[in-house]
């Protein structure tokens, strides 16, 4: 799992640059699925919005919200599959800063397309875990 280290910040917002990008194709290329980092004051929680042009996402995934301590944490786990994903660690202090630990912002899957099937318009995916910048697993429907 990579994750990156960032200062504290006072206000992550719609305007902030931390995003990533969830898959990655086969061949390396990042897809122009974005997602962007929003703290939402009024749940006191970061969450994740899409940005970016329509595109196929190989997956889908449900966000987990759970605390250790003082921190509190989003994960995604990708449906159908135990792969789980910490995406972000925050807390707020005693004043009520927003301070986070860590932010995710590497790909966390790897795509492919399958051949197109007769009378389809549209090619089907399969996606695997991405660990360290590299597919590992079984190629998953």
């Amino acid at each position: 799992m990579s994750c990156s280290t960032l200062p504290s910040l006072k206000l992550m917002d719609g305007n902030s640059q931390y995003g990533l990008n969830a898959q990655q194709w086969d061949n390396g290329r990042w897809g122009a699925y974005t997602l962007r980092y929003v703290f939402n004051p009024n749940a006191q929680r970061i969450e994740t919005r899409y940005i970016g042009p329509s595109e196929n996402v190989a997956f889908t995934s449900t966000p987990i919200y759970s605390q250790d301590g003082e921190w509190q944490t989003l994960e995604w786990r990708v449906e159908r599959s135990s792969y789980v994903v910490l995406l972000a660690k925050w807390q707020l202090s005693a004043n009520g800063e927003l301070e986070v630990g860590y932010v995710r912002t590497e790909p966390l899957v790897e795509i492919r397309s399958l051949p197109l099937r007769p009378f389809s318009m549209v090619a089907d995916h399969q996606w695997r875990p991405l660990i360290n910048g590299k597919g590992s697993g079984i190629w998953r429907n």
